[in-house]
């Protein structure tokens, strides 16, 4: 029996696992005969079941993929899941993918904790996301200059699909020469992070105009709504951070070397974090925690080519930040 469970904030790296995986055990066992995928709020526990518990077609194994299944599937299924796992045979290989951390406190969770294998993909940061640039560069047969990496870094941050994006745009444009900061200024949107920058100081300074206003320009430069959340919800965890280890007495370098960021991100940072409050910075975090879930719920109803209930959100969670 082997029965694992994908999770964690990184899901660039959560499903190119899965299907670096999906892809080995077809060529070891025969293509898509053997495997099954199950997503969606309806998954059924039996169906689950029965997928597993199915002879192998002209092979040893079978392998059944369960997506987002601990977040949305209904309670009750969840519960019969939880009873059948140690039946499972031991032919099967089973993966339960979640895009949200799951609840530690169902019962499936903890059965597969007890049984089978938690593998969490947190965010890269720090050396690890330096790192993952350099290879990816690499990969695509190009090289880049060791400042364009940390300045890549920070200008596009943990988002490793836009990451993806850019670094195939700047080795096609480099070509056999290293890519080079000033590469990056040309090609990359440098501007998305100078302006959460500019949005978080109007924040902190409780200036709703301005706040807004670049917030607005923002959007009005096509920006990806979800991008702009994103970037929004890290940098108050950085600053949260920092203000945290600046109350404890720690300097600029060991703040940096605690939060595993860029002694650029940390600076600026430092500022921002004198205008918040620890309470404000909680109140900051339940905030954005509830527009998050609102959206991952539906609670937020984004339709194709209509955004306005999220434009909306946006607005008003900016002007609650801003009390």
């Amino acid at each position: 029996m082997a029965i694992f469970l994908f999770f964690g904030d990184d899901t660039y790296s959560l499903h190119e696992k899965l299907a670096f995986w999906r892809k080995e055990f077809e060529k070891k066992y025969g293509g898509e005969t053997n495997v099954s995928l199950f997503e969606g709020k309806s998954i059924n526990a039996n169906e689950i079941f029965q997928a597993c518990s199915a002879m192998p077609f002209l092979a040893e194994k079978r392998f059944t993929i369960v997506k987002n299944f601990l977040s949305e599937g209904r309670d009750e299924e969840k519960t019969a899941m939880a009873e059948l796992l140690e039946k499972i045979a031991d032919f099967s290989i089973l993966v339960f993918s979640e895009h949200d951390a799951p609840d530690r406190r169902v019962a499936l969770y903890k059965k597969i904790h007890k049984i089978g294998k938690l593998v969490e993909f947190p965010s890269l940061t720090g050396s690890k996301l330096l790192g993952w640039i350099q290879k990816k560069v690499e990969t695509r047969g190009g090289a880049i200059e060791k400042d364009a990496v940390i300045f890549l870094s920070e200008v596009v941050g943990g988002d490793l699909y836009r990451l993806e994006n850019e670094i195939a745009k700047l080795v096609g444009y480099a070509g056999t020469r290293p890519i080079t900061k000033r590469d990056i200024e040309l090609l990359v949107d440098t501007q998305l992070t100078a302006n959460i920058f500019r949005l978080t100081d109007g924040i902190g300074q409780k200036n709703q105009k301005l706040a807004i206003e670049t917030l607005h320009q923002l959007m009005d430069s096509g920006e990806d709504l979800h991008r702009i959340l994103y970037m929004i919800m890290r940098q108050f965890r950085i600053i949260t951070g920092v203000k945290d280890l600046s109350s404890q007495g720690l300097s600029r370098d060991a703040i940096v070397a605690k939060l595993k960021e860029h002694p650029f991100v940390i600076s600026n940072t430092i500022g921002q974090a004198r205008n918040f409050s620890f309470d404000q910075l909680k109140r900051a975090y339940e905030l954005l925690i509830d527009i998050d879930t609102k959206l991952k719920s539906g609670g937020i109803k984004i339709l194709a080519g209509d955004n306005r209930e999220f434009v909306l959100a946006l607005d008003r969670l900016v002007l609650n930040l801003c009390i």
